[in-house]
C-alpha cells in the first residue's frame, strides 16, 4: 500500500481541528474502544503478520482495556461536561509525535489528541505496521462517523526522522520518542488545561 506523500498528509491534518463544538467526544472515545476490542481478531491478524516479518511483539487485549479503563478517566473528568460534550479548554493545535511505534503508545495519544482536539501525526520506521495502520484507520472511520476529519490523526513511514525536519514549523509541538517515556502525558495535558 502507497502512503500519502508527507507534504499532502501535513497540509491536510493542519486543517483539520474541528470547530464543532457539539460533538459528543466521550461517544467518539467510546466508538474507539469498541471498536478496537470487538475487532480484535482483525488485530490479532495485522499482529500476525507483523510478528512474521520480526517488526512487532504480541499485543495484549488486556492492554488496550486497560488504557480505556485507567487512562482515560483522568481525561474524562477533566475534559468532559456531565452532558458528554467537551468542555471549553484551549488545544494545543498540531501535535508531531516521532515514535518508535509502540501500539499501546499510539492509542493513548489518539484519545488524549481527540478529547484534548488536536490534529495528531505519528512519525516512525514502520514498526508494528499492520497494527498501527489498522488502529489508524479505526480512527478516521470514526472520525467521519462524528463529523469530524479523517485527517485530524494520521501516520507516516520513514526510515529516519530527518525527512520530517522541514516540516516542524507546521506543528505547534513535537514530542520525542525519548520524551514520550519520560514525559508524564497528563501533566503535559493539564498545564494546557490550567493555563
Amino acid at each position: 500500500m502507497k502512503q500519502d506523500s508527507l507534504n499532502n498528509i501535513v497540509s491536510n491534518l493542519t486543517n483539520s481541528v474541528s470547530k464543532n463544538s457539539n460533538v459528543q467526544f466521550k461517544s467518539v472515545v467510546k466508538m474507539l474502544q469498541d471498536v478496537l476490542l470487538d475487532n480484535f481478531d482483525l488485530i490479532i491478524e495485522a499482529n500476525k503478520i507483523d510478528l512474521s516479518n520480526n517488526t512487532g511483539f504480541l499485543i495484549q487485549k488486556e492492554e488496550i482495556t486497560k488504557i480505556f479503563n485507567v487512562d482515560m478517566n483522568y481525561c474524562f473528568d477533566k475534559v468532559i461536561d456531565e452532558n458528554g460534550s467537551r468542555k471549553q479548554i484551549k488545544n494545543v493545535g498540531n501535535i508531531l509525535i516521532l515514535f518508535d511505534g509502540n501500539p499501546y503508545v499510539l492509542i493513548e495519544l489518539i484519545i488524549k489528541g481527540i478529547l484534548f482536539n488536536n490534529s495528531l501525526l505519528f512519525v516512525y520506521n514502520g514498526f508494528m505496521f499492520g497494527v498501527n495502520n489498522l488502529i489508524v484507520n479505526f480512527i478516521k472511520d470514526i472520525l467521519l462517523i462524528y463529523g469530524l476529519s479523517r485527517n485530524q490523526v494520521s501516520i507516516y513511514v520513514c526510515e529516519d526522522n530527518s525527512e520530517v525536519e522541514n516540516f516542524k514549523s507546521n506543528f505547534d509541538f513535537v514530542i520525542l520518542n525519548e520524551e514520550i517515556k519520560c514525559l508524564n502525558i497528563d501533566s503535559f495535558y493539564e498545564e494546557i488545561l490550567t493555563n
